[in-house]
């Protein structure tokens, strides 16, 4: 079998075994905070910044968290087999560069991102799962997560209806994942303080 299928492991010079630690949840779970604060509080993860045609809002700097891309090179990545993943969400496309990837595992780093479920499923056909660590952010009931999503911009009744639809095909994946995250109202500390251990267990682990 060849890389591209998974069956090829990453190996660092040292014998050491990256880790790509995927964070994935419901919209509205917390997923952002979340990897913020990883990032902060474990400096040496290597965050994977994700690629998409989606316009920088305020404040948002290219290359921390995302690189962004027109349409036209978007095309050009895929036709030229760039993506490990990608997929579209919210009306545009987002995309994980295999190459990153793939050399931040050979050089036995632990690499951190956030992902929709539809790129974690394509993530776990290409590469060995025993270098996926999955993180499921669980923020309880749908009523919560519509609350959290409404607080943050108003949407119609079809945009509530898109989402709770993705919510319920994205709850399976719960029982799927390494670990799970608990992050209801009002437990935002104790969440970050479980997955900050999480992910500094695994750079432990790779060093």
């Amino acid at each position: 079998m060849t890389e591209e299928h998974g069956q090829t492991p990453h190996l660092a010079a040292g014998g050491h075994r990256g880790v790509f630690v995927i964070v994935m949840g419901p919209s509205g779970a917390g997923k952002s905070t979340l990897v913020r604060a990883v990032r902060e509080a474990c400096p040496s993860v290597r965050y994977i910044p994700s690629v998409t045609t989606r316009p920088p809002r305020p404040q948002e700097e290219a290359g921390k968290s995302y690189e962004f891309v027109d349409d036209v090179t978007f095309d050009r990545l895929i036709a030229e087999g760039a993506f490990l993943e990608w997929a579209r969400y919210g009306g545009y496309r987002y995309g994980t560069l295999r190459r990153a990837v793939e050399e931040g595992l050979a050089a036995g780093s632990v690499l951190l991102k956030e992902m929709e479920v539809q790129g974690v499923a394509q993530v776990l056909e290409r590469l060995p799962r025993d270098q996926i660590f999955l993180i499921f952010v669980d923020a309880g009931p749908w009523e919560v997560l519509q609350r959290r999503i409404c607080a943050r911009a108003p949407l119609s009744e079809e945009e509530l209806a898109a989402r709770r639809a993705r919510y319920e095909a994205e709850l399976p994946w719960k029982d799927r994942a390494d670990a799970v995250v608990a992050n209801p109202d009002g437990a935002l500390a104790k969440a970050t303080r479980r997955i900050v251990a999480l992910v500094c267990d695994r750079v432990q682990g790779a060093s």
